[in-house]
């Protein structure tokens, strides 16, 4: 990995953060690839193995080089940083992701500001203004002698500012209007989701970043496709009707668990469909845990949940703060719960799945999709 980094030419950028680091990451190489060959840390390949294993698929021919770096204990951060040596690096936004294993927020910033360290001289930064870490973060840039901070987000003073979001429910997209260096844009982005549209604010400075022009970013925006288990969403067909797939399976934590909330929130349920969570625990939560779970409850009602299932300890905790008009049913796995949800999903309801990857809530999702995706139930 670090000969790879050694012999390219290519412009590099490093990304970490609690949340939407592997969206932000995944949209950027998306904008990326049409003008110039780009290489991007697959999947979440972004610890100690995936890093340099990303590092060292690199072509001596590439344009832009796009590298994921996580973290979920002290001390990760700095090596790989240095050895990714990125010339823009980009924090999305720090929140209680690992916190069980890094202590506190504090801490947390304190990690993944160390990808700072790794920054070539001269080098640029990425941050979200709306973050509470915004100023210790600055510093932090400052410090590494950055020759340009840039800021995304909703807060007056970003560089590059969300002016309008107007979400679109019926066919899954939002209109935004969005501001940067004194020039107004609009696109429409293809998915639902104020945090996803804050992705794409990142993905977007960081491409003006690496020299690409404003405009064709703007343009390339309205194309971009979330992965699998992000928010993607789908019908599926039932004998007699057709329900609505939410399918964010792929990790969580509560900050992400809030924002899955809002998007299922936003869309309606047809006939006499209704809203419907699954919900898997969210792991490394240390201390937090037992609270975190249980501070879910009443976001689900302020959501709209119609009925609620859960998976795994910690879960329970959230089960058993629900209105026994909304409790759908509890197991300690996923397993057990699958006959249990299958069983009660009906034409016109809206099903969102959410869990850490170890409470294996995927299982679920693939299921439906195997069982509904193509045509009627199978």
């Amino acid at each position: 990995g670090r000969y790879r980094r050694e012999q390219t030419n290519a412009k590099i950028v490093a990304l970490t953060g609690s949340v939407g680091k592997t969206t932000t990451k995944e949209f950027l190489q998306q904008i990326c690839r049409p003008f110039g060959a780009t290489t991007h840390s697959h999947s979440s390949y972004n610890n100690h193995w995936g890093v340099p294993l990303s590092l060292a698929r690199m072509s001596r021919d590439d344009e832009f080089g796009i590298f994921e770096i996580g973290t979920n204990n002290p001390g990760e951060i700095a090596p790989l940083a240095k050895l990714v040596n990125p010339h823009v690096a980009l924090i999305t936004r720090i929140c209680e992701a690992h916190i069980g294993f890094l202590g506190s927020l504090q801490d947390i910033a304190k990690e993944k500001g160390d990808l700072l360290g790794g920054l070539v001289p001269e080098g640029e930064v990425i941050l979200n203004r709306d973050d509470a870490f915004f100023d210790f973060l600055s510093a932090r840039s400052h410090k590494a002698k950055a020759t340009e901070i840039v800021s995304y987000g909703q807060n007056e003073k970003a560089d590059v500012r969300l002016l309008a979001l107007e979400p679109d429910p019926v066919r899954g997209q939002m209109a935004m209007t969005f501001a940067s260096r004194k020039v107004t844009y609009k696109c429409r982005l293809p998915f639902l989701g104020e945090h996803r549209a804050m992705n794409a604010l990142g993905a977007f400075a960081a491409a003006v970043s690496l020299g690409i022009e404003p405009e064709n970013v703007c343009e390339r925006l309205s194309t971009l496709s979330l992965i699998s288990g992000r928010g993607q969403i789908y019908t599926l067909q039932l004998r007699q009707g057709t329900f609505t797939l939410i399918d964010d399976a792929y990790n969580a934590n509560p900050t992400s668990m809030q924002a899955a909330f809002e998007v299922c929130s936003m869309i309606a349920p047809v006939l006499r469909g209704r809203r419907i969570v699954v919900l898997g625990e969210m792991g490394e939560l240390g201390d937090h845990a037992v609270q975190s779970h249980a501070a879910l409850a009443p976001l689900a009602e302020k959501s709209g949940i119609d009925l609620a299932f859960a998976c795994g300890p910690m879960m329970a905790h959230f089960y058993e703060k629900l209105p026994a008009s909304c409790q759908g049913g509890y197991a300690a796995t996923i397993e057990e719960l699958i006959p249990l949800i299958e069983d009660q999903i009906k034409p016109g309801d809206v099903l969102m799945v959410k869990g850490s990857k170890s409470s294996r809530v995927i299982l679920l999702v693939e299921k439906l999709l195997a069982r509904y995706l193509n045509g009627s139930e199978k």
